[in-house]
């Protein structure tokens, strides 16, 4: 630790909630917000996992990874991962070239809240503000929406919030009063890809056992016997009614394999 982090490793196989719990339960700030995202430590940084104003970029240290054609074990460095929305060297031009071993994360001892999420707030009235209270709000705000991947099959939000020109999303609040607007620092507006789902009339709608949850329009479930390809047909029939309603083309979360 230093005068300002503590840091804190993690191994990659370790479960990503169970991590989030165990620095919360010490009194660690910075993956409050992460908390109820399924999978393992090492998959977080593949895709930069986010939820509720947070991403893991926005704490991660460094973390190591095995280069696969060497065998030699590389640390990189936060910038070093090229992080974007939903992305990193290791989704997109490194992929299949590594295997991530570890994770450091930096918790800031001086925390700044982000509670000002949809939601968030409201469920923090009359509370203490803390990494733990806001950690059960999450997890409590997850629940009453998102479908447990033990009972349904899922794999979270499934496409990521659109970025548009300032521009487009202008034009397009006028048509659409309810559109929401999240302005980014490179001028462009992060908007919700599941109110747009929903504007298509798909929440709830089923294909056999491929469907979209009836509570949340980001979420595509599989029933039962949904094979991958009828995940990616629900999927592409998405993309185009909300192309077609808002000229908006929507990317996939996951990486899917043909």
């Amino acid at each position: 630790e230093d005068s300002d982090y503590t840091y804190i490793r993690a191994n990659a196989g370790e479960n990503w909630h169970q991590f989030v719990r165990w620095t919360v339960e010490r009194s660690y700030a910075g993956l409050e917000n992460l908390s109820l995202i399924p999978g393992t430590v090492g998959a977080a940084p593949m895709q930069n996992i986010g939820a509720y104003g947070v991403e893991l970029a926005d704490i991660l240290y460094e973390l190591e990874a095995i280069e696969l054609a060497t065998g030699q074990c590389k640390t990189f460095a936060q910038q070093e991962c090229l992080f974007n929305y939903r992305d990193s060297l290791f989704k997109s031009s490194a992929f299949g070239q590594y295997l991530i071993q570890s994770i450091t994360i930096k918790s800031p001892k001086k925390p700044q809240w982000n509670i000002n999420y949809a939601g968030v707030k409201g469920s923090l009235e009359g509370k203490t503000i803390n990494a733990e209270t806001i950690s059960n709000s999450i997890i409590g705000l997850r629940q009453s929406k998102l479908p447990d991947p033990a009972l349904i099959g899922n794999a979270g939000s499934f496409f990521k919030n659109p970025l548009l020109r300032k521009s487009k999303w202008q034009a397009l609040k006028q048509l659409y009063p309810d559109l929401s607007g999240y302005p980014q620092a490179d001028g462009s507006i992060k908007t919700s890809a599941a109110w747009l789902i929903d504007q298509c009339g798909w929440k709830g709608k089923r294909q056999g056992d491929a469907g979209v949850y009836k509570k949340h329009a980001l979420v595509l479930v599989n029933y039962g016997s949904a094979s991958g390809k009828d995940i990616g047909r629900i999927a592409s029939d998405i993309v185009k009614s909300v192309s077609d309603k808002f000229g908006i083309v929507l990317e996939a979360e996951p990486r899917m394999i043909a």
